[in-house]
């Protein structure tokens, strides 16, 4: 900002001109001594330039006095998960302004409720949508169009607001393979995309994926057989981690921004005993028990799966929202004999909020259909 936009006392003004000083920026860096100095100006009439300054580049009315403030001036919305249970369980569905994870087994449902998601971000508001399109970035495998073609046509049948237009159009996929791949996409070409063509939705599956990919040095031995590759794996931690909270930070940034709902799903990690509970990028290294506690509940409830989400500390401290999706096969017998082959495997799946801002823990029952993820009433 130039210092010819502000106004100031008309001997300031004298001795900035004599001292050369153009920008506030050159200003704002030097303490009001330090200017009382180079201007030979008295002590206060420094201070009420450092202060007139301070104000002009920062507005007071763009300031938030407390967090409560800042959520209440946001216009914070949620995106519907077109499901009466799921969107009960989660206080009205996906929150936008930040950073949602959904962590899981394999199987869980993870990608079953991002291809849900992608569908409903395009539902009118008024219907819990957000009129708008997503981007599907894919870090381990190809986008599952046939399955997203298959919801799509049970969500026509339901909303016949989306039948008259493909709802493909209004998902851009992006596959991504490795860390600098990933960083230039999400630095670059995912803001001008965003703005571009309307996107409400940004989904990453999975999170994990290229930084757990690029810890081979944490398993190696170096080719001369010293095993200095182990050695390198746990010194390329911090670099790991900085990285990581480079995507967090751009991904937060992107949803306060353009006021997105940003979606991330996570692998996870098994558990043996509360010691083995430590935050880490790439290993059991840092972190707390605590974060046991936030991810998976009380340790005497069996129906809680003992699992933690990958990449640990650095990334949890990144997440506003976390969700937990489990699933557990129960065999039950069919007849008292209990031959072999006279077994049924019935599937729970369970969804269950671990932490959120806005949200207590709660859970939820859910199911996968031909026609998407549908929560189950608690009995």
């Amino acid at each position: 900002m130039n210092l010819a936009d502000i106004e100031f006392h008309p001997k300031v003004v004298n001795a900035l001109r004599k001292a050369r000083f153009e920008t506030a920026e050159e200003i704002i860096l030097l303490s009001s001594a330090e200017l009382s100095t180079k201007l030979r100006i008295e002590d206060l009439l420094a201070k009420e330039l450092l202060d007139t300054v301070s104000r002009a580049l920062y507005p007071c009315e763009q300031r938030a006095s407390t967090a409560l403030a800042k959520f209440r001036q946001r216009d914070n919305r949620c995106l519907s998960l077109g499901d009466r249970v799921l969107n009960e369980t989660l206080g009205g569905g996906i929150p936008t302004g930040g950073i949602t994870e959904v962590f899981g087994r394999s199987a869980a449902g993870k990608t079953q409720l991002a291809l849900q998601l992608c569908i409903t971000v395009q539902l009118p508001e008024e219907l819990g949508g957000l009129c708008g399109g997503a981007a599907f970035i894919a870090t381990e495998q190809k986008f599952p169009i046939q399955r997203f073609a298959e919801m799509s046509h049970h969500f026509r049948e339901r909303f016949p607001c989306l039948r008259g237009f493909d709802l493909m159009d209004n998902v851009h996929i992006l596959h991504v393979r490795d860390l600098e791949t990933q960083h230039h996409i999400l630095c670059y070409q995912l803001p001008a995309m965003v703005e571009l063509y309307g996107i409400r939705l940004v989904v990453v599956d999975s999170i994990a994926a290229n930084f757990r990919g690029d810890e081979g040095g944490g398993t190696t031995t170096a080719a001369d057989g010293t095993g200095s590759g182990f050695k390198n794996g746990f010194e390329a931690a911090p670099a790991r981690a900085r990285d990581l909270y480079e995507v967090g930070r751009v991904l937060k940034q992107l949803a306060d921004r353009f006021d997105v709902a940003v979606v991330c799903l996570n692998q996870v990690s098994d558990v043996f005993h509360d010691s083995d509970v430590r935050g880490s990028v790439g290993g059991s290294m840092g972190g707390h028990a605590f974060l046991d506690v936030q991810m998976r509940g009380p340790s005497d409830d069996p129906s809680i799966e003992r699992v933690v989400p990958t990449l640990g500390l650095t990334w949890s401290n990144l997440v506003n929202t976390r969700i937990m999706l489990s699933r557990r096969d129960t065999a039950t017998a069919l007849s008292p004999d209990g031959r072999e082959g006279s077994h049924h495997v019935e599937t729970v799946r369970t969804l269950r909020v671990c932490f959120a801002p806005h949200l207590s823990r709660s859970h939820c029952k859910y199911q996968i259909t031909q026609a998407g993820v549908v929560g189950i009433e608690h009995e």
